[in-house]
């Protein structure tokens, strides 16, 4: 799905697109990568995360619909971690997973460029290879996830 290039005016129908690209998500994860609708629900909510607490960095002055930078991703996940009294290791990484099909989705939809998709893609696997470390240590369910990006695409062409 090809989303509008303008950032509406109210924040209710930032939030209501933002819900809705989620929504679209959650069945192209599914199907591109053929894990069950539960775990693409799961992908699905933490874009929802991060697209809301995106929002609340911005204090209500969205420039960029689709701000994926490695900057960004970062201070997210700092503010999912004070929200939850920390981050276990399978959120943080499904985060960086979500991120980085997120922005196949995205690319997909003509929303973002090819080259902004790639960008995006390795912004995550590099932040996927400085984590994983210290989460192994910290988390042992953190292990399961020493392969990025976890998820691949079927032998499907969807």
């Amino acid at each position: 799905t090809s989303w509008p290039a303008g950032i509406p005016k109210k924040k209710s129908q930032m939030e209501n697109r933002y819900h809705a690209i989620t929504r679209n998500f959650r069945r192209l994860i599914h199907e591109r990568t053929g894990i069950s609708w539960t775990s693409a629900w799961y992908y699905a909510a933490m874009m929802s995360d991060y697209f809301s607490v995106s929002m609340r960095l911005t204090k209500g002055k969205i420039k960029k619909q689709f701000d994926f930078s490695k900057n960004n991703i970062v201070k997210v996940l700092m503010q999912l971690s004070q929200k939850t009294a920390g981050l276990t290791g399978t959120k943080s990484i499904s985060l960086l997973e979500a991120a980085y099909h997120m922005a196949e989705y995205l690319q997909h939809g003509d929303n973002i460029s090819e080259e902004e998709k790639l960008i995006i893609q390795k912004d995550c696997t590099i932040l996927h290879s400085q984590m994983y470390p210290n989460l192994k240590k910290n988390f042992i369910e953190a292990d399961c996830f020493k392969t990025f990006p976890y998820l691949l695409p079927n032998s499907v062409d969807n």
